[in-house]
């Protein structure tokens, strides 16, 4: 995967990290200089990477995608309900959305919200 900013001029292009993906990232922005993107690995894990973008910058990602202990199947969807507060939303493999949360501080277990008919 690779990401391209815009401070005025288009900058390089940047790869990612080295994962291959089984479905479509999303990404959201919790704060103004932060960008915080989900996908699902070829092990079927929810894995994650995240950039700091000071202002006028250009934003490295940081490291490699790391796992988050959730076995998905089928695209994250993350969205962002606050400053420093994200919520991501995946379809695990008994037909269930499972949702992981970060407050600000921690990043919580996972959640069985709903059961969704096959």
């Amino acid at each position: 995967m690779f990401h391209r900013c815009y401070n005025g001029t288009w900058q390089d292009w940047q790869r990612i990290g080295t994962a291959k993906h089984l479905y479509s990232p999303d990404a959201v922005c919790w704060d103004r200089n932060r960008i915080d993107v989900f996908s699902v690995g070829p092990d079927s894990q929810l894995i994650h990477v995240y950039a700091n973008i000071p202002n006028n910058e250009r934003g490295d990602f940081h490291g490699d995608w790391e796992k988050l202990a959730v076995s998905c199947s089928g695209p994250p969807k993350a969205l962002s309900r606050a400053p420093n507060i994200l919520d991501v939303f995946v379809k695990g493999f008994k037909q269930q959305v499972q949702q992981k949360a970060w407050n600000g501080c921690e990043l919580f277990a996972i959640n069985v919200m709903l059961l969704v008919e096959p």
